[in-house]
């Protein structure tokens, strides 16, 4: 299925940060999320944890992969379509996997993630606590030493070389008699709003947890989606601006915080209405996308759609377990 282009009247040029940006009239054709995920770029894609982020200029699908990243910071004022963006790599993660294969935790203080409530994905049920944040974390980091040591146990180097070794002894862990699991899922942690918590006096327990999930997660299959509202240097502390390179800029109030996140100007040019610039590695060139809608009705739709089809996968996996005499 072809995705319809970004813009379809131009009125004027902008320069966001080295681009220049052409500036969409009246008649704007947003690429939804579903259109995205039936296209040819979506289907054919080999990255191992696939996000939408949505289009292009030239309104291609632009898709990334959260597991080569490895985790991403997101910033852009109020309204601006992190949180909906957001919703989107939720959908896409739980269109993708079965429950086994990937876990999610996920930070809400706004109740946005109140759909996932049910959802068999959940490793523990929605954080809207920001006061509970850091007890999670540290549980992340806690499963993060784990797995390091499996790996060394089972002599692996990482989540995909253990899931695809070959079938042995299980080995047992050290101080606890229990054998290694077959097989590990993926954890993605997301964070739609790290202001509320690094205003806390929690703060530098959560800036520590996040910077050694940032430099060690990797390799044990867990990764981060970071959000915030307040892009400044409170929040995006040091430790977190060294250690997640990866950024999505959203419309920011002026030049020095889009410097902040990307490096450069730019982010303070943008639209708002899920326009941003996303940066891969810290060397790249921002890339301007169009995000999908942001409707609050189509988005409610969406995420309808994909709890169905998650549901069904769920329920089929159960089924072929049964009849295979695992449960």
């Amino acid at each position: 299925m072809k995705v319809k282009g970004l813009m379809t009247v131009t009125e004027k040029s902008r320069i966001v940060g080295n681009a220049d940006i052409e500036e969409s009239g009246t008649t704007l054709s947003f690429s939804t999320l579903h259109s995205i995920m039936e296209s040819l770029e979506w289907n054919n894609s080999t990255a191992k944890i696939p996000i939408v982020l949505g289009v292009d200029e030239l309104g291609k699908p632009v898709i990334s992969d959260l597991a080569s990243l490895p985790h991403l910071l997101i910033a852009g004022s109020t309204g601006t379509g992190k949180s909906v963006l957001l919703n989107f790599f939720i959908m896409n993660m739980i269109g993708k996997f079965a429950p086994a294969d990937l876990r999610l935790m996920l930070f809400d203080p706004k109740n946005d993630f109140k759909p996932y409530a049910s959802l068999p994905y959940l490793i523990i049920p929605v954080i809207n606590n920001p006061m509970e944040l850091p007890e999670a974390l540290n549980w992340v980091t806690g499963e993060m030493e784990r797995r390091y040591n499996i790996f060394y146990k089972t002599k692996t180097h990482n989540l995909s070389d253990f899931n695809t070794r070959p079938e042995t002894t299980q080995p047992f862990l050290p101080g606890d008699w229990k054998e290694v699991e077959d097989k590990l899922p993926l954890l993605v942690i997301i964070v739609d709003e790290l202001a509320d918590i690094m205003v806390s006096d929690a703060r530098c327990e959560v800036e520590m947890s996040i910077a050694r999930i940032a430099q060690k997660g990797r390799a044990a299959g867990i990764h981060m989606i970071i959000s915030t509202r307040m892009p400044n240097k409170k929040i995006i502390t040091p430790p977190i601006n060294a250690n997640i390179v990866s950024r999505l800029a959203f419309h920011v109030p002026s030049a020095a915080t889009s410097r902040l996140i990307l490096g450069r100007k730019g982010a303070e040019r943008l639209l708002g209405r899920g326009e941003m610039l996303f940066r891969r590695s810290l060397n790249a060139n921002p890339v301007h996308i169009q995000s999908a809608p942001s409707r609050h009705e189509r988005l409610q739709m969406a995420q309808r759609e994909s709890l169905c089809q998650a549901e069904h996968l769920f329920q089929s996996l159960q089924h072929q377990a049964f009849t295979e005499g695992e449960i």
